[in-house]
């Protein structure tokens, strides 16, 4: 679907198919089924304005938007997820049954996220609100956003941030005991980035709450 609109207003899916949508998707009403390994790639705006579920044994993809911009209630992707453009919760809940981000952003404007584990491969976590699960942070989680740049990002469930160290070469022990590793090390880790300007949490500088 190239450049065009689409609305999904009613209970449908896939079986064996891969959808592109390079245009405007608007999800109204009804559950999405995407059987027996289909795909949906998403490269436009999908706009999400139901608290519905999208489920099967399939992949939703983004490259381009995602956002929740109506509802209270959850949105459940019951399926493969994988992220490289934006994630944005406005409202309501985007649950996740699999989550993996390569790059582009995952932003809490409003609304909350939920899933087992959020793999934080790349890109970014951004605003103020809820995470219901465990994040591994390989990207960089900045709370606040750029109007309120200020903010305060609460992860209920444990909080990791990776570093790795490899150093590799010969060992040796010399004759006063001490010990040489020869060959280099590298280290690969996630950021953390919070904004200071004061005292007050919240308001003058930014929180992440880990409630592991």
């Amino acid at each position: 679907l190239a450049d065009g609109l689409l609305t999904i207003s009613g209970h449908g899916g896939l079986c064996k198919r891969t959808l592109n949508t390079a245009g405007t998707a608007t999800w109204t009403a009804g559950n999405i089924i995407l059987a027996e390994g289909s795909v949906l790639n998403n490269l436009g705006t999908f706009d999400v304005r139901v608290d519905g579920g999208l489920s099967g044994a399939g992949t939703f993809s983004n490259m381009g938007e995602l956002l929740k911009s109506v509802g209270s209630g959850v949105t459940a992707f019951s399926v493969t997820f994988n992220n490289a453009g934006l994630v944005d919760a406005r409202g309501g809940t985007l649950g996740f049954t699999s989550y993996t981000q390569t790059a582009g952003e995952i932003r809490l404007n409003g609304g909350a996220v939920s899933c087992p584990l959020l793999d934080i491969q790349g890109g970014m976590v951004t605003g103020s609100g809820t995470i219901s699960g465990g994040v591994i942070n390989r990207g960089q989680v900045t709370p606040g956003l750029a109007a309120e740049p200020i903010g305060i990002l609460e992860v209920r469930g444990n909080y990791v941030q990776p570093a790795t160290a490899d150093a590799g070469g010969p060992y040796a022990v010399d004759e006063g005991g001490g010990r040489e590793l020869a060959g280099s090390v590298s280290e690969s880790a996630g950021g953390l980035k919070i904004e200071i300007g004061g005292l007050l949490a919240g308001t003058d500088f930014d929180q992440l709450n880990v409630v592991g």
